[in-house]
């Protein structure tokens, strides 16, 4: 009877040193999970704090006020397409003015300019019989 219940006593032991240290176990891959968590969070944040400052960065150089990358995307392409016109219409005006100032041709300019008579017929979008013709044609449109 003794040595039944010195078994017992040792099975009663060891069981409990088992869920003891299964409670252990278990604790330990919380506390680890928690503290794995813990870092993914911080990584995050450190992320986000440096997307942030880059936004900034980039929001103070193009002198916008944007509340995040789409915004910013957006306004800069805005901002570009507003350009590209407003180049593209100052630039034909230009051409205009330019064409209306009365530029005065002559043969030995045009003979420079171009290989032949017709390709310079062909730029000047002009019909004409002759180097003469096509000078007073483009001095007097």
């Amino acid at each position: 009877m003794k040595k039944t219940q010195e078994e017992q006593d040792s099975i009663n032991f060891v069981s409990n040193f088992n869920d003891e240290s299964e409670d252990k176990a278990v604790a330990d891959n919380d506390q680890e999970s928690d503290t794995s968590e813990m870092y993914v969070i911080n990584e995050l944040a450190k992320k986000l704090r440096e997307e942030y400052l880059i936004l900034e960065n980039a929001c103070f150089n193009f002198d916008i006020d944007a509340n995040n990358w789409m915004d910013l995307a957006e306004k800069i392409h805005k901002d570009l397409d507003e350009t590209n016109d407003f180049q593209q219409n100052d630039s034909q005006s230009q051409l205009r003015s330019n064409h209306n100032i009365s530029d005065r041709y002559t043969v030995n300019d045009l003979k420079s300019r171009f290989s032949s008579f017709q390709e310079a017929k062909e730029f000047y979008g002009i019909s004409a019989k002759g180097w003469q013709a096509l000078v007073y044609r483009l001095n007097n449109q």
